[in-house]
């Protein structure tokens, strides 16, 4: 599905699994960047190394955050963030 979204960017939370995978590879599919979070850094990382695998394209970050900590929030948006000097 053609969504307009190429080259823009995405913040996913809760990526690792379930409706947050879902919707980071379907980003992925539309070109969209990622700036992936999960608390399981282990599954973040493999994530983003297969969207990295089926589409070129898009730009992925990961980072392993517990949203329940709000002193993880900031730091883990900035690092998102740098890439792309948004």
């Amino acid at each position: 599905m053609e969504l307009g979204l190429k080259g823009r960017i995405a913040l996913v939370t809760g990526a690792s699994k379930g409706i947050g995978r879902a919707i980071a590879e379907e980003f992925a599919r539309e070109g969209v960047n990622l700036a992936l979070f999960s608390r399981d850094r282990a599954k973040c990382e493999a994530l983003a190394g297969e969207i990295r695998a089926m589409n070129g394209a898009a730009r992925v970050v990961f980072s392993a955050i517990d949203f329940e900590r709000r002193d993880t929030i900031r730091p883990a948006v900035a690092a998102a963030r740098g890439p792309w000097r948004c």
